[in-house]
């Protein structure tokens, strides 16, 4: 599983590597995120981004951090209202005498889980990202931005 992961993430970063190609200017979806970075990562991730990645590689090393943390925080943030009502308010109707609970091995082993499949599906957008700016695909940044309102 790792290696399989650890092979996408660097058939991605060597396609990045490989072609870099300006950003359209005037897309409304890399401003976007660009705007989202403001505030979702400090500066210094910032700069650091620009000075270890260059200006190309940058933007999506900087979108891959911001879809992980905010995913790390919304996973975390779901389980832990699951698990409060589900344990602690609901737990003696879900769980009657005789019924076993799960072990805290057994949520561990979801959380180890989780956390690591985390790591693929904060890629998925960035991929698809590079993908369609880069060309690969036939979809067109200035007509999607036809539907956005004005």
């Amino acid at each position: 599983m790792k290696f399989t992961i650890l092979a996408v993430y660097t058939v991605v970063f060597t396609l990045c590597l490989l072609t870099p190609k300006p950003h359209v200017s005037g897309n409304p979806f890399r401003e976007f995120n660009e705007w989202t970075f403001g505030f979702t990562l400090p500066e210094g991730v910032r700069r650091w981004g620009e000075v270890t990645f260059g200006e190309d590689m940058r933007f999506y090393v900087l979108l891959y951090l911001r879809d992980l943390m905010v995913g790390y925080f919304v996973y975390f943030l779901e389980a832990g209202l699951w698990s409060y009502f589900i344990y602690v308010k609901h737990g003696n109707e879900l769980f009657p005498e005789g019924k076993k609970w799960p072990t805290r091995e057994v949520m561990y082993d979801q959380i180890r889980l989780a956390s690591l499949s985390m790591l693929l599906y904060a890629g998925l957008p960035v991929l698809s990202e590079f993908l369609i700016e880069s060309g690969y695909t036939k979809v067109n940044i200035m007509a999607l931005s036809s539907y956005l309102p004005a």
